[in-house]
């Protein structure tokens, strides 16, 4: 049975937009999105208390996870096949440029040769390994569903 559920998500994903699957995963799981919203570090955020230096730790850190997850997209590309996944390789293909393009605004913004210097913290480096796992190892599909909290999380706090 669980064989059967990559299909069936392909199947869901083709069917919508996948902002639109997208969509209706945060909003079916908003519980965990609004208890996350409610953490010391996004409240003093939401109120303009966050310090410049807790703020810059956690912008260097996401450094270090948008290089990993640049390498991960591309070893993801690898393992989907363009003629038998063509909107799967093409949406890989596409957030792995755009985690490039961002690559590069960040290291001209904050002034640096490039993201190796960054050590990531025990939290960082396990969300980083995970996704790479489940992108080498896993249908890539639900390399899809891993990247739900970077892509879609962070917007839907902004607002």
């Amino acid at each position: 049975m669980l064989a059967l559920v990559p299909v069936a998500l392909r199947r869901h994903m083709s069917r919508l937009r996948l902002a639109s699957f997208y969509q209706r995963a945060i909003e079916a799981n908003r519980h965990t999105a609004r208890a996350v919203a409610t953490t010391p570090y996004l409240q003093r955020m939401h109120d303009g208390a966050l310090s410049p230096l807790d703020y810059g730790c956690l912008t260097v850190q996401d450094a270090y996870y948008c290089y990993r997850a640049k390498e991960t997209l591309a070893v993801l590309l690898g393992r989907v096949d363009a003629a038998e996944q063509p909107d799967l390789h093409d949406l890989v293909e596409a957030r792995l440029r755009s985690y490039d393009d961002y690559n590069r605004t960040f290291l001209d913004d904050w002034h640096l040769q490039d993201a190796t210097c960054v050590l990531p913290t025990d939290t960082m480096l396990h969300y980083a390994d995970h996704e790479r796992r489940v992108a080498q190892d896993e249908d890539p599909i639900y390399a899809l569903v891993a990247y739900m909290p970077c892509c879609y999380l962070w917007p839907w706090f902004a607002h």
